[in-house]
């Protein structure tokens, strides 16, 4: 709504200024109504993201009750919130972004793939529905909402080797996302054992894509605050995969497919 207002008041604007709307005016009148046009549809999309952030809190705490009185599906809760949080998140950075930082939008353009795969992924025969276990992927999930998007006052790397190491961490992840097809999910779940493809090298290869690519945008637009999400990211990461793996080895396929791919995210390392 703000955004609206803002909008129709920079019209209102424009019209007293100029005399009339911008069909009225020549070329020379034209320009300036498009810089200005520019200057409000970016401002009111800093608007409507800083809305957004401070509203998410009440719409999961209301989403959760209404999901109470009417029986939502949980799975579909989440979708929903997901796709909240990666409005919230996608809004924030593109308010943030300058040209030239394509490590931004590198880590925008991953974020809206990786929700866009969690809504078509297939349903689970098994699922860890466990407190924690929704803890952990909650908080890597929505990492991404804790981010400093400024530049970085003293990066560790140029700002071109930040988007290669980015880049070869999407290709891998993407990779291994069509790897497991709609397979790929939040939670820890059994989808059917997937051995093809990435998964052929090592056991959990999207975590390996995340984190070169998150190596990447770190030491690119590095600081404290930053350091400290992505620490606490890998460590919800760590329990995740911990969590996943336990589900997992009740499959006897996948116990087979361990003494096959000994190799967790490293091939002979980890």
């Amino acid at each position: 709504m703000a955004a609206i207002v803002h909008l129709v008041i920079v019209a209102a604007i424009m019209r007293d200024n100029w005399g009339g709307y911008w069909w009225d005016a020549d070329f020379a009148t034209l320009a300036p109504w498009l810089v200005t046009l520019a200057s409000a549809t970016r401002d009111s999309l800093v608007y409507f993201a800083d809305g957004l952030a401070a509203f998410a809190p009440w719409a999961v705490v209301e989403a959760l009750s209404v999901a109470m009185v009417i029986a939502v599906p949980f799975p579909f809760l989440m979708r929903l919130c997901a796709t909240a949080g990666l409005t919230v998140f996608v809004a924030q950075a593109l308010g943030n972004y300058q040209p030239g930082r394509l490590t931004l939008l590198l880590m925008v353009i991953t974020e809206v793939v990786t929700v866009l795969l969690v809504l078509v992924a297939r349903p689970a025969a098994r699922q860890d529905w466990r407190p924690m276990s929704a803890l952990f992927t909650v908080g890597a999930t929505f990492y991404f909402l804790a981010l400093s998007f400024s530049p970085a006052t003293h990066p560790l790397i140029s700002e071109n080797v930040g988007v290669a190491l980015e880049s070869a961490g999407v290709l891998w992840a993407i990779f291994a996302k069509l790897s497991l097809g709609r397979a790929f999910g939040l939670l820890p779940a059994d989808r059917g054992i997937v051995t093809r493809g990435a998964y052929r090298c090592v056991r959990h290869p999207v975590y390996l894509g995340y984190f070169v690519y998150h190596l990447g945008y770190l030491l690119a637009n590095f600081g404290l605050r930053n350091l400290a999400v992505f620490a606490l990211l890998y460590t919800f990461q760590a329990m995740r995969v911990v969590r996943e793996e336990k589900l997992l080895r009740r499959n006897p396929e996948y116990q087979a497919y361990c003494r096959k791919v000994r190799w967790r995210f490293v091939p002979l390392l980890v």
